[in-house]
């Protein structure tokens, strides 16, 4: 399995224990001093409720930051499940994660020939993550993985359940209404949103906080329907009178295959499932949950060119729309083909760092919004240029140490991500394997005192 990691961001994580400094790394890029007694070491506050898109600030390839998320590496929905705030993150098509970061808090880190898939954070009632699931997969096999925030440090939650109750924050009812699962636009009563997961195309209906559904319809044939409580009086502050309500709608497509989960709740907190599947007519019809299983695993498994399909959907052309973040769709520029020169960079073309561990000097160059970096040169020396009009480098790392041969890790992507790495001996770079970088990499740096210490940084 092909993993499409940025090697510079895994070589970094080995790199450094302390995770601050890559946040301090990234804070010197935009201007900003390191603080490691910040307690506020975030690039953005989360506001429940904000239409405001997160800031446009450059991204560590290889690793997502839930505090700071970047439209250019994820898609990203906020909504409610039994009253529950979660944020859910998905890495756009072509993007692979690593390493999951919140703040200067490392969260997660990728385990040998692990992919990930997605993240839904449980947000607190100020909007911050206290727990996290993390959705993988290793050697094919589906896996799951619930961290909680403890004393400031991100650890494996043996009770997500609990946790889960701990932060929920039940809401009043208002009213009951209908979903429609034909609809993909989301209303003041109901989110809703479409993303792929782990190779399926999904889309989701929660319900906002206080309104109840009492009705599942497709167009205007009904699938499930709430009874009507024997009494109503002393109902209306949970299910508005009802048995039982709605907690959330699920479809999932692969191909022709279409099938649908619907939570339901009911007296005493009780949960259950009704499942159905879209026939060859177009009609949706109850299925058991055994059947719902057998044929779930088999879209799970299948590929698409396994899915018989009139209309094979594009992974990448899900309609996305959700109410807390309307405005994050990227904004049409025309982008300037620029050049990175190793011995001079231009400031005004790319964002730079400089930091030192373990005796080893790295710098980071990333071109800025609205330029393509499309060559790599070293005075004449040229290292690396795009070979197609869709190819472009995202980021350039450089590693040296006096008495080593300094080391590039070139990272792009457009017509096929690929990292491109280089060893310079005298004046001359040539391109090595990635294998014999890492080695280099290992034996420049100097164990003798903890990451820590000796740490210089430096703005460029």
């Amino acid at each position: 399995m092909r993993i499409l990691a940025l090697l510079w961001m895994l070589f970094l994580a080995r790199f450094c224990s302390a995770c601050c400094m890559l946040q301090c790394l990234w804070k010197k890029i935009n201007g900003k001093l390191c603080n490691k007694d910040d307690d506020d070491d975030v690039y953005v506050q989360v506001a429940q409720g904000s239409s405001n898109e997160f800031p446009n600030v450059p991204f560590l390839p290889g690793v997502i930051d839930i505090s700071a998320l970047d439209k250019k590496q994820c898609k990203f929905f906020n909504y409610s499940f039994a009253g529950n705030a979660i944020r859910l993150v998905v890495p756009n098509k072509g993007v692979s994660v690593s390493k999951l970061m919140n703040g200067s808090e490392t969260v997660w880190i990728a385990e040998e020939e692990e992919t990930f898939g997605y993240a839904e954070a449980y947000l607190n009632h100020d909007g911050k993550p206290e727990l996290i699931l993390v959705a993988s997969t290793s050697s094919g096999t589906s896996k799951e993985t619930y961290l909680e925030l403890k004393d400031g440090r991100w650890v494996s939650c043996n009770d997500s359940e609990d946790k889960m109750k701990s932060l929920r924050d039940p809401a009043e009812w208002k009213s009951d209404f209908e979903i429609d699962i034909s609809a993909s636009k989301d209303t003041d009563k109901c989110s809703i949103f479409e993303v792929g997961l782990l190779g399926v195309t999904t889309r989701h209906f929660y319900p906002e906080p206080g309104h109840v559904p009492i009705k599942v319809k497709n167009g205007n044939k009904e699938l499930w329907k709430a009874q009507v409580h024997s009494s109503r009086k002393g109902m209306e502050t949970m299910f508005g009178g009802y048995e039982s309500y709605c907690l959330s709608c699920i479809l999932y497509k692969k191909g022709s295959m279409e099938l649908l989960e619907l939570t339901v709740v009911g007296k005493a907190s009780s949960r259950w499932y009704k499942y159905f599947e879209k026939n060859a007519d177009g009609q949706w019809k109850s299925i058991s949950e055994k059947d719902y299983d057998k044929k779930f695993n088999e879209i799970k498994r299948a590929k698409p060119s396994q899915v018989p399909s009139k209309a094979q959907p594009k992974e990448d052309s899900a309609v996305v729309v959700q109410t807390n973040f309307r405005n994050v769709a990227p904004k049409l520029v025309t982008r300037l083909g620029i050049t990175l020169d190793l011995s001079n960079p231009d400031p005004s073309l790319f964002s730079l760092a400089d930091d030192q561990i373990h005796g080893v000097s790295h710098k980071a160059f990333v071109p800025k919004d609205g330029c393509s970096l499309v060559a790599i040169v070293d005075n004449r020396d040229t290292l690396w240029t795009a070979t197609d009009t869709k190819e472009e480098c995202m980021g350039a790392y450089l590693f040296s140490r006096e008495g080593y041969s300094s080391l590039l890790s070139v990272y792009t992507r457009g017509a096929g991500d690929e990292t491109f790495c280089f060893e310079k001996n005298g004046s001359l770079w040539k391109n090595v394997d990635k294998r014999y970088f890492e080695r280099k990499l290992h034996s420049m740096k100097d164990f003798s005192a903890p990451a820590g210490e000796g740490h210089k940084e430096e703005d460029t």
